[in-house]
């Protein structure tokens, strides 16, 4: 990424308040881009390793060997904490060309890590350096029914990168722009009108808003879910407040101190990253019906926008 020349200086209290750990080498490394380059985004680089596409049963199963390690270590890290003033804006999963190529199932469940990572952080994804030999046909596809770019948009991903060029890889680029309702690409033919904008694909999709994390909420966002499996014009949104769930029958154990938070409350975030919705932790603070959008509010954070195509409030605990 350039760099714009800026007479920026990085503040003594800022690096005097770094952690003397790996923790705060990496912190550092946010501080220097975001003092030098404010008006620049940036992101960690990781790989997708064998242990994101290996066999696994389900979405659960993801998480369980896979997602939750990538998921707390940069949680433990904050490089991506909302609140933080120098956060990183996205996430860049590569795959190395020395490695072999990877099937479509293969492909599948490396998706779904990526997807529940970003997820689990709250920030968009780049597939950075994707080998073109290996990944061209599965993402581009040969025919406008085989390509799976849909799928990397609704995993998370805002943009895959090719390692090379070549012929083949344009010819898939220019059939895919001739598709019914393509994504997007950035470029002058975006001018031109001949690729759908963002706005309109995100005008096709539907977008089912749960307002309310308690017993109602958590049993309408799983049902919904699992209807939509498979397919990437849909999306659950959960909005709450609170970062866990608690089931209220038990509340006499949390007066007598035997409840477990640890095993008896449900995490939200963990929650929304193994079962495929969305999860905004803030809470409704407007409704505006006739636009279909609701107002929402987190600590530290302005009121924010949320579109929706169906909403189902459930604010019952």
């Amino acid at each position: 990424m350039p760099f714009i020349s800026t007479d920026s200086r990085i503040d003594i209290d800022a690096i005097n308040a770094l952690s003397d750990d790996v923790k705060g080498w990496a912190h550092a490394y946010n501080l220097i881009f975001t003092t030098l380059a404010p008006q620049g985004t940036f992101g960690w680089s990781l790989s997708i390793d064998e242990f994101a596409y290996d066999t696994h049963s389900g979405r659960q199963s993801v998480w369980d060997e896979a997602s939750v390690f990538t998921a707390d270590l940069l949680d433990s890290f904050e490089l991506y904490k909302a609140v933080a003033a120098n956060k990183a804006h996205f996430v860049a999963f590569n795959k190395s060309n020395a490695t072999t190529a990877l099937t479509s199932e293969q492909w599948h469940h490396a998706l779904e890590y990526v997807k529940q990572v970003t997820d689990y952080v709250n920030a968009p994804a780049m597939l950075a350096n994707m080998p073109t030999e290996q990944t061209a046909n599965y993402f581009m596809g040969n025919t406008q029914t085989d390509q799976q770019i849909r799928k990397a948009a609704y995993s998370n991903e805002f943009a895959l990168m090719f390692d090379q060029d070549s012929q083949s890889i344009t010819s898939k680029i220019e059939l895919y722009q001739t598709a019914k309702v393509p994504l997007y690409c950035v470029g002058e033919e975006l001018e031109k009108g001949s690729l759908t904008r963002i706005g309109f694909l995100e005008g096709s999709m539907s977008n089912f808003v749960v307002v309310g994390g308690g017993a109602e909420g958590l049993e309408m966002v799983s049902p919904l879910v699992s209807s939509f499996a498979g397919k990437s014009d849909h999306t659950v949104t959960l909005v709450e407040p609170s970062s866990h769930h608690l089931w209220k029958p038990r509340l006499h154990e949390i007066a007598a101190g035997t409840f477990d938070n640890e095993l008896d409350s449900v995490a939200f975030r963990l929650h929304a990253a193994c079962h495929g919705y969305q999860y905004v932790q803030a809470r409704m603070s407007g409704l505006q019906r006739a636009n279909k959008t609701i107002a929402v509010i987190a600590d530290f954070s302005p009121e924010q926008t949320l579109k929706y195509d169906y909403l189902l409030i459930a604010l019952a605990r």
